[in-house]
């Protein structure tokens, strides 16, 4: 199983976006908002 924190900062170094904010987290996914705007979707790869 590949770390899932170097997963997530991998992932919000490919957006280009600063300060990103986790609003939900569960076992499969997470979705973070950027600006308050956009949110985005990734699954946690097993």
């Amino acid at each position: 199983m590949p770390n899932f924190a170097e997963n997530l900062n991998t992932f919000q170094k490919s957006l280009q976006y600063d300060r990103p904010v986790i609003i939900r987290c569960t076992p499969l996914t997470v979705k973070i908002r950027y600006n308050n705007d956009i949110e985005f979707s990734k699954l946690n790869e097993i």
